[in-house]
């Protein structure tokens, strides 16, 4: 993977984009620190999106929808888990 963006003392912060080494984008959205923070979007490998809306400190956090072939789950999250079943 590779980072393009801003870069504060040799760390991502402010907006960038993640790409996987296929050049397709893993995560497009904010940067603190080297850490997702903020709104951003993470993408599977064949392009569709998997999660997106809210970061804190690298994971999911607070407001944030799942997407998936198996179920979906828009709802609050917690450290990088959803607070509730997945529907």
């Amino acid at each position: 993977m590779y980072y393009i963006g801003h870069l504060i003392d040799l760390k991502e912060y402010g907006e960038g984009v993640i790409y996987y080494k296929n050049n397709e984008i893993y995560y497009e959205g904010e940067f603190v620190n080297g850490k997702k923070e903020g709104k951003g979007k993470i993408y599977k490998e064949d392009k569709s999106l998997e999660y997106e809306r809210e970061f804190k400190n690298g994971k999911k956090s607070g407001k944030g929808e799942i997407y998936s072939e198996l179920f979906s789950y828009s709802g609050d999250f917690i450290d990088g888990l959803p607070m509730e079943k997945a529907l």
